[in-house]
């Protein structure tokens, strides 16, 4: 983080940063060495998630799917928080593995009783709770999930060996507590990926078809 107004910046005729002034600025940047995993530091309604509060759940992700850095930089950890941050009545509770962690629906049940809404960021379809979709099923509408492929061939590859009738399944398992609205992550430019990969993603969020 750094002000900008303590800085005159000189810019390359293609719009390009050529140098800073004065000439000795220099950044130092500090690796944080802490046990506990990171909360908002400042909560303010001029930010881009309002007055809620963020509060990393987990750091790392077990699945260490072939795309994804976080998952394969940090080792796997959880934590049980549940104490409210300030007066938030808004809590987020992030991290790559949230889905994967132990005591999720314990925590938001935690929250729920402080009176505290809980909000979520993509989950993993094939591991997050049922349990934790029911209790959040009245305070939230829309549900995110990476499905990644539209081929069960290359979610393999990916490192979520998850096939279409569990992605049917699933869904229906979830839609069944309440009509979300759905919003499902995919990639296209993967290695080894066709066409017919590309053209079976908007067959996928069809569903399953019917005779």
């Amino acid at each position: 983080m750094y002000n900008p107004a303590a800085l005159s910046i000189r810019y390359r005729e293609d719009g390009q940063i050529e140098a800073f002034g004065p000439p000795g600025f220099s950044v130092a940047v500090e690796h944080y060495s802490g046990e506990a995993l990171g909360t908002s530091a400042i909560i303010s309604p001029d930010t881009e998630f309002g007055d809620m509060a963020l509060i990393e759940g987990t750091r790392g992700c077990p699945s260490r799917c072939s795309f994804c850095l976080l998952g394969n930089i940090y080792r796997f950890r959880s934590e049980d928080t549940g104490k409210v941050i300030g007066d938030a009545k808004d809590v987020g509770i992030i991290g790559g593995g949230i889905s994967f962690h132990p005591h999720i629906v314990e925590i938001v049940e935690n929250f729920r009783t402080q009176g505290v809404r809980v909000h979520l960021p993509s989950l993993r379809l094939d591991e997050v709770p049922i349990e934790l979709i029911e209790l959040l099923k009245d305070d939230i509408k829309t549900l995110t999930f990476g499905i990644e492929a539209g081929t069960e061939r290359l979610r393999t590859f990916l490192g979520k060996k998850i096939t279409d009738d569990e992605i049917f399944s699933r869904i229906g398992a979830i839609m069944g507590l309440k009509s979300f609205n759905l919003k499902l992550y995919f990639m296209i430019g993967i290695p080894g990926e066709t066409l017919a990969d590309i053209d079976a993603i908007p067959e996928l969020v069809k569903g399953p078809a019917t005779s």
